[in-house]
């Protein structure tokens, strides 16, 4: 599925990158981490938001079931159901001024908003995963550290209920520079109308 994903994205040419467990697995196991329901991947809004891209929507629509993510704000990523699997693409926005770029995450996360610096994701940084390459942010093992703490070269003996519930990249909620129209007025995204 993250495959099929993956080929979609590079056909359309919109660079992604793995992140949270995705990122985890990839790392530290050099697979998906067992138990692990979904996928996690980010992209730049700027680059996944149209009128300039439609061509990656009828994409993913014919692979998979696509259902927008409302993460208290009108639209901050997708998630890409097939066969009880799914992949949560989140958007990165970028913040200028701070030099970073912003993700909206789950509303089940004690995370809500992650601020990431921009240096992570404007060079390029790839890891064989899948036996292909894919990107993921510079300093990976420092991101991780960020994300799960100082143990996250540790598995967890039961995830779903051993959570390390910190992360240092928090921030409030500012209007973004390439944010659209449509996201900085609160109206519907006009994709999923």
């Amino acid at each position: 599925m993250l495959l099929d994903f993956k080929g979609a994205m590079d056909c359309c040419g919109i660079p992604f990158w793995l992140r949270e467990g995705t990122l985890l697995g990839a790392v530290r196991d050099g697979d998906f981490i067992k138990g692990d329901k979904d996928m996690d991947v980010s992209v730049l809004a700027k680059d996944f938001i149209p009128p300039d891209n439609w061509g990656i929507y009828s994409e993913l629509n014919d692979m998979f079931q696509v259902e927008r993510r409302l993460y208290r704000q009108p639209f901050s990523g997708l998630c890409l159901k097939r066969d009880g699997h799914h992949i949560d693409v989140m958007l990165q926005f970028c913040n200028k001024e701070r030099q970073s770029y912003i993700t909206w995450s789950p509303p089940y996360s004690d995370r809500m908003r992650t601020e990431m610096p921009a240096e992570y994701l404007d060079k390029e940084n790839w890891i064989d995963f899948l036996d292909v390459k894919f990107r993921i942010p510079q300093f990976p093992r420092e991101v991780l550290h960020n994300i799960y703490g100082e143990f996250w070269e540790t598995p967890l003996l039961n995830p779903r209920i051993d959570r390390r519930p910190w992360m240092k990249w928090r921030l409030h909620w500012t209007i973004y520079d390439d944010m659209p129209e449509y996201l900085r007025k609160g109206t519907e995204n006009p994709l999923t109308n």
